[in-house]
């Protein structure tokens, strides 16, 4: 575990410690969720589909991972993605790393690719999903899983990861799969994942270098074949009296392939426009807006597979 915890690292012990300690607090022990067997491991996650799913036709599949030390219940709860599949018609499940964590560099076990691409079969045999409308999201560590997702898989159609960029090593590692729509979230504030990139300390000795929001952008608009320089929007501002703002880059592509960066002046390493309950001083402050849960979404509508 001593591994895993040091590759996807929160900060200082210390940090963690009062992570750890925060969430005990809000998800408690008891679970109700779902399991499946991959590769000798039983595997958990919480599953959220419409009461009228029998009645649609072929829906869409979101995977959203939570982030280092957090469960499914908490990134259900942290996200709040089922009333808006109940709104919009669409799968929502919640995958739960081992141990709290999730793979990214793809050694030893747990196979965390494996355990999603069984995940996206077992809900495919039990709903109508479309497989050209298979999304994922992510907080932190769970936004990096869903990017090593992307480059180990065909089956999605588009990744938002949220406050969770790539370590400069594994950038370089990461096969290239065809190009996918990305959008990234991150606010400026964040004092666990910088914004501009760097050293995080992951425990005595033992550090992880980021790639900042603009480069982990970058990356992906390389390997889609976009244009260099992004274009820059400061969006509409319903408070500009409260120091949050949201800025968003555009690299020049085909929109089916595009690659957006929101990011998120004066936020923490939170999910915008939703409740945080994780302590202030380690996580910074939430943004009150945008509404990261429905900006993801509505990204993810307007693209298919292929």
């Amino acid at each position: 575990m001593r591994k895993r915890l040091r590759i996807v690292g929160l900060g200082t012990l210390a940090g963690f410690s009062l992570l750890v300690t925060a969430l005990s607090m809000t998800a408690g022990c008891i679970r109700s969720e779902e399991s499946i067997q991959v590769k000798g491991m039983t595997r958990h996650y919480r599953m959220h589909a419409p009461k009228d799913i029998a009645d649609r036709g072929a829906v869409p599949l979101v995977l959203a991972l939570h982030q280092f030390s957090d469960t499914d219940k908490g990134m259900q709860n942290l996200t709040d993605f089922d009333a808006l599949a109940d709104a919009e018609g669409f799968v929502v499940v919640y995958p739960q790393g081992r141990w709290r964590v999730w793979n990214v560099w793809g050694k030893d076990s747990p196979d965390d690719v494996a355990f999603l691409n069984a995940l996206i079969d077992s809900v495919s045999a039990q709903y109508k999903i479309d497989p050209d409308r298979i999304y994922a999201t992510g907080a932190s560590a769970g936004g990096m899983m869903t990017q090593y997702f992307a480059c180990m898989s065909d089956r999605l159609a588009a990744i938002a990861p949220v406050m969770g960029s790539i370590g400069t090593d594994w950038a370089a590692t990461w096969p290239v799969q065809p190009p996918i729509p990305v959008l990234i979230m991150h606010g400026t504030k964040d004092p666990v994942i910088p914004f501009n990139g760097g050293d995080t300390n992951a425990g005595p000795g033992q550090k992880v270098t980021f790639l900042s929001a603009r480069d982990n952008a970058a990356f992906w608009a390389k390997r889609n074949g976009c244009g260099d320089t992004p274009t820059e929007e400061t969006l509409p501002d319903a408070d500009p009296g409260d120091h949050f703002y949201v800025k968003k880059w555009t690299w020049s592509c085909d929109p089916a392939r595009e690659v957006l960066l929101y990011e998120i002046g004066g936020g923490g390493h939170t999910w915008a426009g939703h409740k945080n309950w994780y302590p202030q001083f380690i996580v910074g402050p939430a943004a009150p807006a945008p509404d990261a849960t429905r900006v993801i979404w509505e990204f993810f509508k307007a693209h298919r597979r292929g």
